[in-house]
């Protein structure tokens, strides 16, 4: 499965305003759990908030965080990104910022598939040019297109 086929336009938000990682968390929750049917946002924010505690931090030194879970709650792999109006503390050992998020949420029973992607998508971001243009995109369009073109 193609991360744009995870990631829509109607699951990115560019210009999130949020002050702190929890809260991005639960903005991207908003959008990516009616994708799910199965979720509410506040259980899936709740999971994915479980998850960081228990660490290791999601977050890189480049800039960009791929918080995610799993749940007995979905049956398939559901996504979202955030590129935030102001970088935001997301607890990355080296006390850098995160400006741009992704979310991912996987049924346990599909452990390959998640592996897979979350290798992909890290990937994908480590590549600067592409931080980049994920940075300056105008559209969610325009940034679900970007991460396609890199998807290889």
């Amino acid at each position: 499965m193609r991360i744009d086929e995870i990631i829509g336009e109607d699951t990115v938000i560019l210009g999130m305003k949020a002050s702190k990682r929890n809260d991005a968390i639960r903005q991207l929750s908003k959008v990516v759990a009616p994708k799910t049917v199965s979720m509410g946002p506040d259980e899936l924010a709740k999971g994915l908030i479980l998850r960081e505690e228990k660490g290791p931090s999601t977050a890189t030194k480049s800039g960009f965080a791929i918080t995610h879970c799993r749940t007995d709650a979905v049956d398939g792999i559901f996504g979202g990104a955030a590129r935030l109006l102001k970088p935001v503390d997301f607890r990355e050992p080296g006390g850098n910022l995160t400006r741009l998020v992704f979310l991912f949420v996987d049924s346990k029973e599909r452990n390959e598939d998640y592996l897979r992607l979350l290798s992909r998508i890290t990937r994908i971001l480590s590549k600067e040019k592409v931080r980049e243009k994920l940075l300056s995109a105008g559209t969610p369009k325009e940034f679900v297109n970007i991460l396609a073109e890199h998807d290889i």
